[in-house]
């Protein structure tokens, strides 16, 4: 079975998603990076939910997989099972708050050294943006 490598998964606000688009779209010469977007405070009708999960989409030829699990983030984390997740080598599980566009997050070097140690779990450094943060 041939792998994607990374699956980012990040639970946000229905305010918070177009950021959250926008900085997945940095990784456009990537098709094998994928991304969960769960909206937890999404009471919008429009989405026809089955189990959650709303739709999977492309967007310039990667994943995106939408839906709206209301609840705290473990409670999304117990919802990614294999069926969504089994293409991929990694899962990386993020907070909104954290940014990680390329031109800010160096993915490939982190992608690179989890590879290459065969690390079961890693975190990247996290650096403060303000002074006074």
């Amino acid at each position: 079975q041939s792998f994607k490598s990374c699956l980012f998964i990040i639970s946000t606000t229905r305010n918070n998603t177009q950021h959250i688009l926008s900085q997945f779209a940095t990784y456009d010469d990537d098709a094998s990076v994928g991304l969960w977007l769960n909206v937890y405070n999404d009471n919008e009708e429009q989405f026809a939910i089955t189990d959650g999960i709303v739709t999977t989409r492309t967007l310039g030829g990667k994943s995106i997989i939408s839906s709206s699990i209301p609840g705290l983030k473990p409670t999304l984390w117990e919802r990614a099972t294999s069926q969504y997740t089994s293409s991929y080598e990694y899962l990386y599980f993020l907070d909104d708050d954290m940014l990680f566009d390329k031109s800010v997050f160096a993915f490939d070097q982190f992608r690179w050294l989890v590879e290459h140690t065969d690390a079961v779990m890693a975190t990247p450094k996290i650096i403060r943006m303000e002074a006074n943060a």
